[in-house]
């Protein structure tokens, strides 16, 4: 296929596996424990906070935001901080060394039948905001 996704593959899943070997690559900070070790919690200063444009108004909550990031990429729901939800956004912490990535992956995403807007969130002075 001209998009680089094998036969039957979504697009979505294709791009989850393009993180996947980016995270795995050796001598990386970041690197994702392998299955059955422990993932480190997030540190305030290696966090940022992004803004996804999905909230209670479309029926959004907590476990649908950890689901869709745990199920796009390798992150671990211990990697995911702070959760927000509000009527019409949502705001969640991540580990700021994925951020792009992850921005990248789930922007092709659904969550609830609800296309993924998702970008580093700004505090009330307009600017970005990292925690």
């Amino acid at each position: 296929q001209r998009d680089g996704t094998a036969a039957g593959e979504p697009a979505s899943h294709a791009a989850a596996g393009e993180m996947k070997r980016m995270k795995n690559k050796p001598g990386k900070s970041h690197d994702i424990p392998a299955a059955g070790e422990s993932a480190p919690r997030l540190s305030p200063g290696e966090t940022i906070r992004l803004l996804i444009k999905l909230g209670k108004n479309q029926g959004i909550r907590p476990g649908d935001i950890v689901g869709a990031i745990t199920g796009e990429t390798d992150l671990t729901g211990r990697q995911i901080g702070a959760i927000e939800i509000h009527d019409g956004f949502s705001l969640v912490d991540v580990p700021q060394a994925l951020a792009p990535s992850l921005m990248e992956v789930m922007s092709r995403c659904q969550i609830k039948g609800h296309p993924v807007f998702i970008k580093p969130a700004k505090d009330k002075g307009g600017k970005k905001r990292d925690k």
